[in-house]
């Protein structure tokens, strides 16, 4: 009957609306997991390029160190032919270097090539220096200008060679092998030549 009919209506409103409720969390749960799993998808991405990044800068790294590993062998590699060669020129100019008292018995040589185009400066028995100090090659030009050319810091035995920087350019006229103890100009003079009216040594 209608009267029947109208006491069920409530239910069955309640019915569809719990219906509706439950089809809407199961929709949500399934919206839910789905970005559970775009955000671990995403995760997993992030995380390889991340990876994939890291392995190029790894690369990157390793590239530039060969580089440089490279370039410095290049380098010993020509200084040690130049020091073959200008020491094996007959007509290279060798110049004895003039100790100072600091000098405690050390002496050394340099050599100027023309055919190759470089100086080479050895020296022997240097005084051994205190821990972070360091010997300095000074050229002086003809205007006085000082200027540093090499650092340096001997064998145990207090022998050094090597190619004498002279990137500046010009002809020095004076050369002074410094002890610094800042890696300065400033300290004792042990070793000294005037290039310009040199002390000859005969090969």
């Amino acid at each position: 009957s209608p009267a029947r009919w109208r006491r069920y209506v409530p239910a069955i409103g309640l019915a569809a609306a719990l219906a509706a409720v439950t089809v809407w969390a199961v929709s949500l749960q399934a919206s839910l997991n789905t970005l559970h799993e775009d955000t671990k998808a995403l995760a997993a991405i992030v995380e390889a390029d991340a990876k994939r990044l890291d392995s190029i800068d790894r690369a990157a790294a390793n590239v530039l160190q060969a580089e440089s590993a490279g370039v410095q062998l290049e380098t010993a590699l020509r200084d040690q032919q130049a020091l073959i060669a200008v020491q094996g020129d007959p007509a290279a100019l060798r110049v004895s270097l003039q100790p100072t008292t600091a000098a405690h018995g050390a002496t050394g040589e340099y050599l100027w090539s023309e055919a190759n185009g470089a100086a080479v400066v050895l020296l022997q028995l240097l005084p051994p220096l205190p821990v972070g100090s360091t010997y300095l090659v000074v050229l002086e030009d003809a205007l006085g200008q000082l200027s540093t050319a090499n650092s340096f810091l001997p064998d145990l035995g207090g022998m050094a060679q090597f190619v004498l920087d002279r990137e500046g350019g010009g002809s020095p006229r004076r050369l002074y092998v410094i002890a610094s103890a800042s890696g300065t100009m400033q300290g004792p003079i042990v070793l000294q030549a005037d290039l310009a009216s040199p002390s000859v040594v005969m090969p």
